[in-house]
């Protein structure tokens, strides 16, 4: 095994200049108002295993900052493209509180996210995996079986774009959402609160 290209994480934790090169990123986060270099300030943080209540509050702030452009897209009826980074991580970061929310069985607010992000996003694979998560939330299935049962974690890919979003299954997604129809009608009757007047 070749441990040249290995990072010396204990080594990192006292490096002067990637300290400061974290300061800077969260600066230019905050100038930016980047969700983008929140999740890169996220990473470095965990990976040197930094401050709690540091990445409690990184991690607040890519929330409010992509809430608050879900809601601009809502009201200005838009759609965050899946071609763009920085409306990947804003889908990201509402992603990751849905699954939050869902793994603490807060079923309905995790439906709902999944929802909005149905919603917003412009890509057809990406949508149709969240409907299939909003299902499952409906139906009260917990996160676990929901893990073990239905997604298939094999199919994962880290070198896209979208690998942040399980979206490859282990049951065929038209079928699945064929099957439950209801749960779809119901969902999208839920909505019909967002669709253009």
């Amino acid at each position: 095994m070749n441990f040249e290209n290995e990072i010396d994480i204990e080594a990192l934790k006292t490096n002067r200049e990637f300290l400061a090169n974290l300061e800077l990123l969260e600066d230019e986060m905050r100038s930016t108002q980047s969700i983008k270099k929140g999740y890169q300030l996220l990473d470095s943080l965990l990976l040197i295993d930094g401050d709690e209540e540091k990445i409690s509050d990184i991690f607040n702030y890519v929330l409010n900052e992509a809430f608050d452009r879900i809601s601009q897209h809502l009201v200005a009826h838009t759609t965050l493209s899946m071609r763009n980074e920085e409306d990947i991580a804003t889908a990201r970061a509402i992603y990751d509180h849905a699954v939050s929310l869902y793994d603490e069985r807060s079923f309905k607010s995790a439906k709902e996210l999944f929802l909005v992000l149905y919603h917003v996003v412009d890509y057809y694979k990406l949508q149709e995996a969240m409907m299939i998560y909003a299902v499952h939330a409906m139906k009260e299935v917990t996160f676990d079986e929901f893990s073990a049962q239905i997604l298939d974690t094999q199919k994962y890919d880290i070198n896209i774009e979208l690998a942040y979003f399980f979206m490859n299954f282990k049951i065929e997604p038209k079928d699945f959402l064929s099957e439950n129809k209801k749960y779809v009608e119901e969902a999208k009757k839920e909505l019909q609160v967002l669709q253009k007047k």
